[in-house]
Order: structure tokens, then sequence, then C-alpha cells
């Protein structure tokens, strides 16, 4: 049964996502795309900055901006983080700036990359104290959500960067934040 799933999770994925190549971006939005690709770190998208990516549908095009990334706690005595561990929360902006309404688990395309390149899973927590979670959102053409995705990371950990894709990550376009 478990092989039945992952094949059939697979084949989702592809048709999900198409033939398009996938893209990794981090221009941020009112920049030379062509410079874009020519650029160094200090010209990539941080912490403020806003990037719209688009979905597997064409017509689905989210603008997402990372607004901060801060040590958080659990709102209930019964959620922590492994022991030598630590929550952090990205806090993000969404608006829906496609013609096509956006129904998603943001959590599921986000991934918070270490200086040492290792990349972590978004946590499963019910609250925290930077504010409220950003787990199944439905946005109208026109409409913005804001809130947190929470990550579980080793206490030392030095954060690098933040990765998000549409499409519960099978969008075909990633967009990526250096933080720090």
């Amino acid at each position: 049964m478990k092989k039945a799933f992952v094949a059939l999770t697979a084949v989702l994925a592809l048709a999900l996502t198409g033939c398009a190549a996938p893209e990794v971006t981090n221009t941020p939005d009112g920049a030379d795309k062509e410079q874009g690709q020519k650029q160094d770190a200090a010209k990539a998208a941080k912490v403020g900055d806003k990037i719209t990516l688009a979905g597997s549908d064409e017509e689905l095009k989210i603008a997402v901006t990372v607004l901060k990334v801060v040590n958080t706690k659990s709102t209930d005595e019964f959620t922590t983080p492994e022991k030598g561990n630590r929550f952090v929360a990205v806090r993000l902006a969404l608006k829906n700036v496609g013609s096509q309404a956006y129904d998603d688990s943001p959590s599921n395309g986000a991934k918070l990359i270490d200086a040492d390149d290792q990349q972590y899973d978004a946590a499963l927590v019910t609250g925290v104290a930077a504010g409220p979670l950003l787990d199944t959102v439905k946005l109208a053409p026109g409409k913005g959500r804001q809130g947190v995705i929470v990550f579980s990371v080793p206490k030392k950990t030095k954060l690098a960067g933040f990765q998000f894709a549409l499409d519960s990550g099978f969008a075909p376009q990633t967009g990526e934040w250096t933080l720090g």
C-alpha cells in the first residue's frame, strides 16, 4: 500500500508540474530580470523583498514578501522543539495578483536553509507567539494574507536562506530569499 501511495504521489507531482523546467529565482520584483541572472549576492532578494511566483497554472500568481524571521515559542504547553532545537518563524505576506483563486497549504512549499546548505521542512505546530500560522490559505484574486511558517532547527544553526514555491512545493518556480 505504501508503494502505491508513493507512486501515486509521484504521478500527481508530474501532472501538477507538467513539462515546465524548474526555476529558482532570487530576483526581487522591480529588479531588472536580465541583470537578475547576473546579479551578485548583495542584490539578491532578502527580508522585506517581494517575489511574484507563478503556479503550475499560468493564471495563478502570488506576490510573496518575507517580512521577518524570528525565534518563537509554542503557545501551548505540549508542543516543543526537540532537545537542542529552537522554533524559527518566517513571517510572510501573500497577495493573489493572478486571475485564479489560490488554495494551498503554504508550509508544504517552504524550506529553511542554513549556512551549511542543509534544508529544513516546516514543523507541525498548533500555534506560536510570533503570530497566526499560514497552514491553509484560500485567496480570491486581489486578496492577501499574512502569517508565519514555523521550522524546528538546531539552536546554533546560522540561517542563510528561505525558499518558497506554490502548489505545495510542486510549482515550476521557486523564490529564494537570503537571510541574515
